[in-house]
């Protein structure tokens, strides 16, 4: 009974150490022939690095019990990276899960010429320290989506964030940049645009730098707007108990709009319009003041 037991238990621990040694195998793949593309869409945990280049292509390292499940093709313009999760036994899905399993390794390098779209879902990654010129970009991020840095330079560019995403983004030149952000969102923005319009929803947060001519902001639930730079042209509507700080950015007029219990704080330095129904406001700078209606809520110069 004694070596039966011994036996079971070996033979146990060498099925569990034969699995880990398999997840610890990598594979290669190499996708050098595909089709024209200018929109990326990643998801389920891939680490992804966008390379600028004169080819479209994309290299991919997994583990080796992976391999046979990684989809990566091009359809309608849009390079798709992504596992066939249906696809994957259980047993293999096992060896990435619990306390003490190893994590899946998901790694791609992608080279293009010019990106108009990134969308990145899941628990995604991705990374890249180049600047990419186009007629316009859409950024997309959902999930638990990750974008660790990117340089974009369009004439029209959006940035959409829901959920648990967050994204760090510099925009070198733009005519006209929209963004929205809703969930526990976070964008951290560095700008150089001449319109731009900041919309913050639920818990969401927006850190924003640089100038641009005309800045607007919608805040609401108990989102927050944080900005720093200068504009000739503030346009703030804050609702909830959403707050907006943007006694860092340097502007010359300002419309301010506050209800319930939001919270903003700003500087103009010619004319201020103020619309309250509750809420707080801070003002710096010595502007002439419109008063389009205060029903109630505090005024402080700071």
């Amino acid at each position: 009974m004694k070596h039966r037991i011994l036996f079971v238990v070996i033979t146990a621990m060498l099925g569990l150490f034969s699995g880990v040694a398999l997840s610890a195998q990598t594979r290669e793949l190499d996708f050098s022939n595909l089709a024209e593309f200018n929109g990326i869409d990643v998801s389920d945990s891939f680490e992804v690095t966008v390379n600028p280049s004169n080819f479209y292509g994309a290299k991919v390292v997994v583990d080796d019990v992976l391999s046979g499940f990684v989809m990566v093709y091009v359809k309608q313009k849009t390079l798709y990276i992504n596992l066939d999760e249906r696809k994957i036994p259980a047993q293999v899905k096992k060896l990435f899960k619990g306390r003490n399993a190893s994590k899946a390794v998901l790694r791609a390098v992608v080279q293009v010429p010019s990106l108009e779209a990134l969308t990145i879902q899941d628990n995604a990654t991705v990374s890249t320290n180049a600047e990419f010129k186009s007629n316009t970009f859409a950024l997309k991020m959902t999930d638990s989506g990750i974008l660790k840095g990117i340089n974009v330079k369009a004439p029209t560019i959006t940035l959409d964030l829901e959920k648990k995403s967050s994204a760090s983004v510099t925009v070198t030149t733009c005519d006209a940049l929209t963004v929205t952000t809703a969930g526990t969102s976070l964008l951290k923005l560095t700008q150089t645009s001449k319109d731009m319009q900041l919309n913050s929803k639920g818990s969401s947060e927006i850190e924003s730098a640089g100038d641009c001519i005309t800045l607007g902001v919608t805040a609401s639930n108990a989102s927050k707007v944080n900005g720093t730079g200068t504009a000739k042209t503030l346009n703030i509507e804050a609702v909830a108990s959403s707050e907006v700080n943007l006694s860092g950015v340097e502007a010359e007029e300002a419309k301010v709009v506050i209800n319930n219990g939001a919270k903003v704080d700003q500087s103009a330095s010619l004319k201020l319009s103020i619309e309250m129904n509750g809420g707080s406001l801070k003002m710096a700078g010595n502007p002439v003041i419109e008063l389009v209606g205060i029903k109630n809520g505090t005024v402080e110069r700071k």
